[in-house]
């Protein structure tokens, strides 16, 4: 049996298929399958050491008596249902399994997967990959935001308990009748799941199922078929492992030293940072959510003058060292369209979650914007306002500045700006296009500008100088020599302006 056990090295115990008949309350009260902590009240001894003061009621339970004078912290605190029933019933609050019942509702109705036995006689194993992965990412989306953030804290999870549990039944259901599935046939469907960059948690039930085949494989020749059930791995290890990588970043701020009110509202800025990560256009599930988001601390405690004058010097030097090379043939043009592109994406993501969050910036966000116009920044005024245009909130500065991103004729209104302004730090995808298209005179403009500005922060206060170079205290810009075609660039931007 020594070949056996290096076939079936690291599996565990005992993997018995799932009664589909138990309900969604049960697999969470009880340790089946899954055998998930009920929360904190049920011992869940590793939470209560990441958050040792919730008391086993609610999260940071000191720090929330201390700001029930705060009506819009106590909403989120509601909103996400850091707290378990017995606390809601001790303070007058709502409980959150109250609000559950019709989110139980459909996620009983979505339980039955589309892919069966069936589909395994008549359909090639990349077919069944495709449609496997996509109907796993419907439900993985299914899950609602506040749910994630539960888990993370240690409370149990109705919708999150369900949603583990159809794997357990997609593999009991799919290993239990698989006529034709041989090792190889599920060799190929694992390995057309890592082409198209499936979920961890499809991949872990499909490399279970392709488990059972060797050792079902194995007894066979052996003639060794009673007595295998012992053999076969335990799914749920896997599974949770897979839920685990989801959760971390969430728990990872729920323990942040922050005060209470500020964690919660950093929570509902990452609500849409964690849609679009994991929405099915952009998820790459090699990579884990990035929580950080400066921009909001900066907004919420800097002096806004002062950030301005930050960001522009930021942006200064990025144009001073990669623009000229943008807008070339050489080696290094890629490296600068890169750095260019990314640095205003992310300003106008930042913008975007903390405009939509709703907790209270827009106006601080309106005057960082006035004070990047003053200055002639327009690189980083414009992804401000892509951000907050994407966000769907309406403010001052979108209808003072909005033109700047009007794309008639190419952005003609911005191009007027870039003819009148010829210090600053433009915006510059209309010099993208125009490049592309062969016309190089608008590159021309937005290098020269940029070798052409120069802001100052007073060292005895927030107030900004701004000042033009003359040429030859810079030098003298370099001349434009080609166009260098950075479809990428422009790719990218665009991709931005039409979020």
């Amino acid at each position: 049996m020594n070949a056996l056990a290096q076939l079936i090295n690291h599996v565990s115990k005992g993997s018995k298929a799932p009664n589909a008949a138990y309900s969604l309350r049960s697999w969470s009260s009880a340790s089946t399958c899954i055998g998930y902590p009920t929360g904190p009240s049920a011992g869940n001894t590793s939470d209560e050491a990441k958050h040792p003061d919730t008391e086993g009621e609610c999260w940071r339970r000191r720090d929330v008596e201390k700001m029930y004078q705060d009506p819009y912290s106590i909403s989120l605190l509601c909103k996400f249902g850091l707290f378990d029933d017995k606390y809601a019933e001790l303070k007058g609050l709502k409980p959150f399994c109250a609000r559950q019942e019709e989110c139980s509702q459909s996620t009983k109705s979505t339980t039955i997967w589309n892919v069966g036995p069936v589909q395994l006689l008549q359909e090639e194993p990349a077919t069944i990959a495709r449609k496997l992965s996509d109907e796993s990412l419907g439900k993985f989306s299914s899950i609602p935001y506040e749910e994630f953030i539960r888990k993370a804290f240690g409370f149990t999870s109705d919708y999150i308990d369900s949603f583990l549990w159809k794997y357990e039944y997609l593999e009991w259901s799919l290993s239990r009748n698989a006529c034709r599935a041989s090792i190889d046939y599920w060799i190929q469907v694992k390995e057309a799941l890592t082409v198209i960059g499936a979920d961890p948690f499809l991949h872990a039930t499909v490399q279970h199922i392709r488990q059972k085949e060797a050792v079902r494989a194995y007894l066979r020749s052996e003639k060794e078929i009673v007595g295998m059930e012992h053999l076969i791995p335990n799914l749920s290890a896997q599974l949770k492992e897979a839920l685990d990588q989801v959760i971390e970043p969430l728990e990872r701020l729920l323990s942040k030293p922050d005060a209470a009110q500020n964690v919660l509202e950093e929570l509902q800025v990452v609500r849409f940072r964690f849609h679009d990560f994991y929405s099915p256009l952009n998820v790459d599930w090699n990579l884990s959510l990035d929580i950080s988001n400066e921009l909001l601390d900066e907004v919420r405690w800097m002096n806004i003058p002062s950030l301005a004058g930050a960001i522009a010097r930021k942006d200064e030097a990025l144009f001073s060292q990669y623009i000229q090379f943008a807008f070339t043939r050489d080696e290094h043009s890629k490296q600068a369209c890169h750095v260019l592109n990314t640095r205003w994406n992310r300003l106008s993501s930042a913008v975007k979650e903390i405009m939509a969050a709703k907790i209270g910036l827009s106006s601080r966000i309106d005057c960082l914007a006035d004070c990047l116009n003053g200055i002639r920044n327009y690189y980083s005024l414009t992804a401000i306002i892509q951000g907050i245009k994407a966000s769907h909130v309406e403010t001052e500065a979108l209808h003072k500045f909005g033109k700047l991103l009007d794309t008639s004729d190419n952005y003609q209104q911005y191009r007027n700006r870039m003819r009148e302004d010829s210090y600053a730090l433009h915006f510059l995808l209309p010099a993208a296009i125009k490049s592309v298209q062969g016309d190089d005179k608008w590159a021309k403009i937005a290098i020269e500008a940029s070798l052409s500005y120069s802001v100052h922060i007073d060292a005895q206060g927030p107030q900004m100088e701004f000042r033009s170079l003359s040429h030859n205290e810079v030098g003298g810009p370099r001349e434009h020599e080609g166009i260098f075609r950075f479809f990428a660039f422009v790719r990218g931007i665009m991709e931005c302006i039409g979020g």
